[in-house]
């Protein structure tokens, strides 16, 4: 291993075949390599990626890495490719999640049209539990783009990926609120427009490439190969490129794995402990993440703020809601791989308890005339610190917690669980504020938002900086140790992805 920094004359290791006698060539390399630089080779034990650890594209350097494959090959792979790589993993993921904008809108569509379809000179008029069932098809959409993030992204790169399944629904929420915002008196417009956002993330679909993964379930290796290569920027190498290959023979390795466990039934895997734990402990955040009233509070946006005394336009709050919730989602796609799941999940609970305790007083004691704002300032505030983790983690560790053999069937699971839970919470709410009251209401999704603090804190797991395989194992009872040389190499290869972005 040789470290080159700046007046440090080091010689990289390099291939006799690759030797000439040229002295100026010599010359040539030895200028670039005692260049300011920080260029890390690993020796080709075997197919080993040889990376720089810190790219430096403002200073006059060679900034080439070198991967030495098989048979004394030599492939240069450049800064470009490692950050081609990183924005394409970025690319096919918000391909994905465009589907999800739909689920978005179906979510915020009730807010802008509950009081034209329940107003009394409707001739279609509703009643508000006819009204309460609007979205009820939304959890279609939203757990295939966050596999498939999950599934293409690297370990550095995985968390940033799985939460643009959240910004997308957050996006689509502050859509359909600036469209009823923008045209408040027709609800079919808003409705016709929505709907040609959904045909554009349709078509394009037919440009994002297969999952890897699933390629490899279906022994379609080469075509596997192909999309992997698409994915990590490495599209226009013919050669066979060694961090490719190591991640293939990983997919390979877990195809076998489902082989071995042959036509087994999903109720009978349920009794291993790396499939029945992660599934209790997803669907409890996501039942703790329901029944705090986060998606009331998107549903009946509107409505809410009424009930929270809150003395500007409706219309008007539910805008800024939704540009709160984008920027808190923005947030998260950063704090995701820095600061873990639950430390802002733990955030998280206790703001949206703080919020609610608050509300609940506004509703008791509404605000004079000089305090008017801040019911608008409380509920703001919950849409911000929700978002950071009640509301964003559990979609994120969805994609995370369960192994590949169970990953399908597992999150189909969660997710037909997550929206019955929400279709319970959104179509009980206006019968639960005529029969309690708002103030009672708000009450009870403080005290589950604490109730949610103490699961974060004692069940649910940190998965930060973990592979796939770690987390499954850790779920197994194992512990799971790498070899020196791939715990260099990953944690080389993450890095590089993760200074790229």
């Amino acid at each position: 291993l040789a470290i080159m920094s700046s007046g440090t004359n080091v010689t990289p290791h390099r291939q006799p075949e690759d030797r000439t006698d040229d002295t100026s060539i010599a010359e040539d390399e030895q200028e670039q390599m005692t260049a300011p630089s920080k260029l890390h080779y690993i020796l080709p034990t075997s197919l080993s990626l040889i990376s720089e650890k810190q790219w430096k594209p403002n200073v006059n350097q060679q900034t080439e890495a070198m991967v030495y494959g098989m048979n004394n090959m030599t492939t240069i792979l450049t800064q470009e490719a490692h950050t081609k790589g990183t924005r394409m993993q970025l690319i096919v993921s918000i391909l994905a999640n465009l589907t999800v904008l739909s689920s978005g809108m179906g979510l915020g569509y009730s807010a802008i049209t509950l009081h034209a379809l329940t107003s009394e000179d409707n001739p279609l008029r509703m009643n508000s539990s006819q009204a309460s069932w609007f979205g009820i098809v939304i959890g279609l959409v939203s757990a295939p783009a966050s596999i498939y993030s999950a599934e293409i992204a690297t370990p550095k790169m995985r968390g940033r990926l799985t939460v643009l399944t959240s910004l997308s629904i957050a996006v689509g929420i502050l859509l359909i609120y600036s469209m009823g915002y923008v045209i408040p008196h027709d609800f079919r417009l808003v409705a016709a427009l929505a709907a040609g956002v959904c045909v554009l993330s349709l078509v394009l679909l037919c440009f994002m490439p297969e999952s890897p993964a699933w390629l490899m379930s279906k022994e379609r290796e080469e075509e596997a190969e192909r999309s992997l290569k698409k994915i990590r920027g490495y599209g226009a190498y013919r050669q066979r490129i060694p961090e490719v290959e190591k991640e293939l023979m990983r997919l390979r390795d877990n195809v076998m794995a489902q082989k071995r466990a042959g036509q087994e039934s999903f109720l009978r895997l349920l009794k291993q402990p790396q499939v029945y734990k992660p599934l209790g402990i997803i669907i409890g955040f996501f039942g703790f993440q329901q029944f705090s009233g986060i998606f009331v509070i998107v549903v009946y946006a509107a409505k809410v703020s009424s009930e929270a005394s809150v003395s500007m336009d409706p219309f008007l709050c539910t805008v800024l809601i939704g540009i709160t919730r984008v920027l808190a989602t923005l947030l998260v796609a950063y704090i995701l791989d820095t600061l873990g799941r639950k430390p802002p999940s733990i955030f998280s609970g206790v703001g949206m308890l703080v919020c609610m305790f608050g509300l609940a007083l506004c509703s008791y004691f509404p605000p004079i005339e000089g305090l008017k704002w801040i019911p608008t300032v409380l509920i703001l505030t919950y849409i911000f610190t929700s978002t950071l983790g009640f509301l964003t983690m559990p979609f994120s560790m969805l994609a995370e917690l369960f192994p590949q053999t169970v990953r399908g069937p597992a999150s189909g699971v969660t997710v037909f669980f997550t929206y019955l839970m929400s279709f319970f919470t959104i179509k009980l709410y206006p019968s639960m504020v005529e029969l309690l009251g708002s103030a009672n209401v708000f009450i009870i999704y403080g005290v589950v938002s604490l109730l949610g603090v103490l699961y974060v804190i004692y069940v649910v797991p940190e998965t930060k900086g973990k592979s796939l395989q770690e987390i499954e194992d850790y779920f197994r009872g194992m512990s799971h140790r790498s070899t020196p040389s791939q715990e260099v190499e990953e944690d080389e290869v993450s890095n590089l992805s993760s200074e790229s972005v």
